[in-house]
């Protein structure tokens, strides 16, 4: 009979039973607290919210207490608790461990704690040895933090992204138990199945490298150390991704480095694996920084000199980079950089809103437990009763989930049909003929099967088609309210005829809109009542496109309308020779006595619609016979 083992019963933090936690009360009744203890090193009963009181062991696996992240909190034994009550004060000296609940609200208070009170911090650290000042969170069993789920769904996301198919072959493997994914140790391998295994613990807190080193002994020997220095790399980087933004290479290699140098392990056949591989990234980061082409031979190396080289990319250019790429990169490469672009940078751009997606990433946070015997690995899923929301989402999930299995089993069972079909087919001779029927069977079964996949697919695909549906109609909108060019440009050459109102024209012409304005240049080059109008006069942009907002542009084509629409209305036009005359030279004229005027070697004629004055030669008789003719010209002398 095989044992299980329990993640959470081979936890390497042991607990006091005597040990108890409280917190403090809330800013409302009490303001600074954590600032007052911390500077007086004293800590007095009303400090307290003695509601929040429990057994250590009850905080890290209960949840009856809501903690909120900058909530600052004590633990200490049973003897002091009793004397707080009693006396109403202790020393910080009395105390075991205090800090703030959640991880960033306790690195970012100390920080600003130690900054403003650096003296302060100093003597507490120096005089208080056994003092522990750390973040609560970490003792607490299946919980992380809002940067944690957002780096690891980061990573689930574009990794899922580029891999789909290798997560849906992993959810076919899995054998849905209740409350648990069981999994054959025989189907982990290093390239999809156990960078995904690891990925799905990653989403609850417990991460405790002696129990890896416990469920590696059911993965196949040639993978066992690859698993767990693999789990030490995801371990340290959704550490580093969710407590810091990324440094750059030499300071993210440095804190792998750190890691592996502090990581404790069992045999030295690993500890040769790890000092091989601190020594592979160091290497790596002297390469990095002076700006070479590093080449690593090692599976796990290659996977971080690859991240590496694309850790350069912004999160707007990243998909766009992946996409173009020639280079087929790790699962666990897609893993780190969505990590560190996260889940709220990246969703839009990968889309990654997938069904699959959120079955595995919802499942994940509900990770409660892992179990592992000699063959197989089994995740346990914490299900309250009471939590009908959750139970509503667990039986959607395992019923598509189950979809998913069959609709990949469907696949598996075509492929063996069809094999066993080309078998016998081989194997048919005149005295075989009455394997026959059984051909036609196997041909049947295998339609039935289609059948049955295209139906499951549908189902699958209402999502996509409800989409394609409001792209439709938003098309169909878009199409229904646009102008025809034709007839817009039309009526702007009616309406223009027809009233010669420049003003209206020009202020309906910078009104266009860019598609209509590509239209109405097309339209003004085939329109024969236009001479002279040259495409080629106006500017383009970068895009080769006509340049909408270029005030030359407008003017250019307003002119040209001006010259040609305008003069098949107009009168004929005096001779070159006459020469408008403005009225101010007219004012001027008139002043001139009349011996001057008389001795005038020209006529003056005005326009009666324009107002304007024209001079012409008595030596033109021609011209001045001309005007007289004309009824819009009146002689002035």
């Amino acid at each position: 009979m095989t044992m299980m083992t329990s993640l959470f019963n081979k936890s390497n933090k042991s607990f006091d039973l005597e040990r108890n936690l409280v917190r403090t009360v809330s800013k409302e009744q009490l303001a600074s607290v954590d600032q007052k203890i911390l500077t007086s090193q004293e800590i007095i009963s009303d400090y307290i919210d003695w509601d929040s009181l429990q057994s250590f062991e009850d905080f890290s696996k209960k949840n009856e207490v809501r903690f909120l992240p900058g909530d600052f909190c004590l633990q200490l034994s049973e003897k002091t608790i009793l004397k707080l009550r009693n006396e109403g004060r202790i020393d910080l000296s009395e105390v075991d461990k205090i800090g703030w609940f959640g991880k960033e609200k306790h690195n970012e208070r100390w920080s600003s704690f130690k900054t403003l009170n650096n003296f302060v911090a100093i003597e507490i650290k120096s005089s208080i040895e056994h003092l522990e000042i750390c973040n609560f969170s970490q003792f607490k069993r299946n919980i992380i933090n809002v940067a944690e789920t957002d780096a690891l769904k980061g990573g689930l996301g574009i990794s899922y992204f580029y891999e789909k198919k290798e997560y849906e072959n992993f959810l076919s493997k899995i054998i849905w138990r209740e409350n648990q994914w069981r999994i054959s140790s025989e189907d982990l391998e290093p390239e999809f199945s156990i960078p995904i295994l690891l990925q799905l613990v990653l989403f609850q807190s417990n991460r405790d490298s002696k129990f890896f080193i416990e469920i590696s002994k059911s993965i196949d020997k040639e993978y066992q150390n690859y698993f767990l220095l693999l789990n030490e790399v995801l371990s340290i980087s959704l550490n580093y991704f969710s407590t810091r933004s990324f440094q750059g290479k030499n300071h993210y290699l440095g804190v792998l480095i750190k890691g592996f140098r502090e990581k404790k392990v069992d045999t030295k056949q690993l500890q040769s694996e790890v000092d091989n591989f601190i020594l592979e990234l160091d290497e790596m980061r002297f390469v990095h920084n002076e700006g070479v082409i590093y080449n690593p031979k090692r599976r796990l190396s290659k996977i971080v000199n690859d991240f590496i080289n694309l850790s350069d990319i912004g999160t707007e250019k990243l998909k766009e980079s992946l996409d173009s790429s020639t280079k087929n990169y790790s699962i666990t490469v897609y893993f780190l950089l969505g990590m560190m672009h996260l889940y709220s940078r990246t969703q839009k751009q990968f889309y990654i809103k997938s069904l699959i997606h959120y079955i595995v990433s919802v499942t994940s946070h509900k990770i409660s437990d892992i179990e592992f015997g000699d063959n197989y690995i089994s995740l346990i899923f914490s299900i309250p009763v009471n939590e009908s929301v959750w139970n509503t989402q667990f039986k959607f999930i395992k019923e598509h989930f189950d979809m998913i299995k069959e609709i990949k089993g469907f696949t598996s069972n075509t492929a063996e049909l069809k094999r066993r079909y080309k078998e016998r087919k081989d194997q048919l001779n005149p005295e075989l003929k009455g394997y026959e029927k059984e051909i036609e069977s196997i041909k049947k079964d295998i339609k039935n099967q289609k059948i049955k996949k295209i139906g499951l697919e549908e189902d699958l695909n209402l999502i996509i088609d409800d989409i394609i549906a409001i792209q439709n109609e938003k098309h169909a909108i878009k199409k229904s309210s646009s102008l025809d060019s034709k007839e817009h440009y039309a009526s702007f050459k009616s309406e223009f005829i027809k009233t010669q109102n420049w003003r209206k024209f020009q202020k309906d012409f910078n009104a266009l809109l860019k598609n209509q304005f590509k239209e109405f240049i097309n339209n003004l080059e085939q329109d024969k009542d236009i001479q002279g109008f040259k495409a080629s006069e106006l500017e383009k942009n970068n895009t080769g496109a006509f340049y909408l907002k270029n005030l030359k542009n407008k003017e250019y084509i307003i002119d040209l309308c001006i010259e040609n629409w305008k003069n098949k209305n107009q009168k004929p036009e005096l001779a070159k020779d006459i020469k408008p005359h403005s009225k101010e030279s007219k004012d001027t004229d008139q002043n001139l006595s009349k011996a001057e005027f008389e001795h005038k070697e020209f006529v003056e004629f005005e326009h009666k619609e324009l107002g304007t004055i024209h001079k012409v030669s008595f030596s033109d008789k021609e011209m001045i016979e001309k005007c007289e003719k004309d009824t819009m010209w009146i002689r002035n002398n």
